[in-house]
Parts: structure tokens; sequence; C-alpha cells
């Protein structure tokens, strides 16, 4: 499991970008994605910023003779530390290796994420096939929720185009609106304009409910 246990790293601001997983949830609930990462590390005040990617992305270390070593050595040290402190116990103790560094950290929890590629990518797809709008605390949660489950289910190597998430997101609609879903359904209008239309009729809803009430 994954979850932010504690900032360590006093002010430093760490972004993940394109991992397929959000630190903030369940690990059984986020795709791994193609596992292209940016990691950039934003010091107090916001001043000079340090691109660390290539302590994850394969790119050699300098010789250890180097006059970068010590510098590259101290950011891999902050690198492994984001990537451990990110760790519940259970998933922490099967990469913990005496001298590792973020790399191959990094490895090894890629290795377990895609081995358990194909699981997640069945319960994301029930879940983005059963998802309704009643299920949901609102319009606006639930056009987010469709949009989410099909960028997760895309991570994971089963895409989910324009006009599925359309047709997804009409199917999941209570019969009150089966009048702006048969619209949407026969001019396949964008995501964006799906979403739109779906605001405009509950918006018209509430207005027929309030000019109806004594």
């Amino acid at each position: 499991m994954i979850s932010r246990r504690r900032n360590t790293s006093g002010g430093i601001t760490v972004m993940l970008k394109r991992l397929g997983i959000n630190m903030e949830e369940d690990l059984q609930h986020q795709p791994m994605g193609n596992m292209a990462c940016c990691v950039k590390l934003v010091p107090n005040g916001g001043g000079r910023g340090y691109d660390v990617l290539s302590h994850i992305d394969g790119t050699a270390p300098p010789a250890t003779t180097a006059d970068s070593y010590e510098e590259w050595y101290k950011i891999n040290a902050i690198v492994l530390q984001w990537i451990y402190e990110t760790l519940e116990d259970d998933l922490l103790v099967r990469i913990l290796v005496p001298e590792s560094t973020a790399l191959q950290a990094w490895n090894h929890l890629k290795e377990i994420f895609l081995n358990n590629k194909g699981a997640r990518a069945a319960a994301l797809e029930l879940e983005f096939k059963n998802l309704t709008l009643k299920s949901m605390p609102s319009l606006e949660a639930y056009c987010q929720k469709q949009k989410t489950l099909g960028d997760q289910l895309t991570d994971v190597d089963c895409p989910v185009n324009d006009t599925r998430l359309v047709l997804q997101l009409v199917h999941g609609l209570p019969t009150e609106y089966d009048a702006v879903g048969s619209i949407i359904n026969q001019t396949f209008p964008t995501w964006e304009e799906a979403c739109h239309m779906l605001h405009s009729e509950q918006q018209c809803q509430l207005a027929r409910e309030l000019m109806s009430t004594p």
C-alpha cells in the first residue's frame, strides 16, 4: 500500500508526473502507467530547482572519482528517501536493500506494480462500467470520476477514447436524464460538451422544481 506517511523534506516539493499512482490513495486503485516520471526538488523560497529525473531514468551516475559525484550522491539519497517515505511498511520491506540507489529501488517498485497490471485493469474496467450518477455525491463528481477511471484504464494499456467515455457517461445516468442522454447518444459530442449538456439539464430540472414549489 502507498500513502504519504509524513513530510521529512523540510518544505521540499516532490512532483511525480505520469506515475500512474496517486500517492494519497491506496495502491490497489491506481495504475503505474508508463512509468515516465519527472521529479522536481524545489527548496524553501522557490528559488533554485534541481531536476533529478536522471536518478531514476537509467542515466549512469558519475564516476566515484568525478567532481560531481558527491553532489550526485547527496541528491540520490534524497530521492531514495522520498521513495521510502511514500511506502507503507509491508511494501517498504520488499524493496529495502543495503546500499541501494534510487534507481534500484524505483526499478524494484516498477516490477512489483507492473506484475499486477492485469488485475488492476480488470478492477478498473468493472468500476468504470458500473459507475452511476446515483452512486456519486454530485453530477460534477460523477463526471470527474468517470474521466479519472478512463485515464487510469489508458495507463494500464486499456485505452478509453472520447466516444466510449461519453457513451459510458450516459449509461450511468438515471431516468430523469433520458431526454438529454438520447441527444448525446445521437450527436456524439465531445466529453466536455457532453458534461456541459448534463450540467445545463441539471440546472433546468432545478429551475422547474423551484417553479413548481407552492
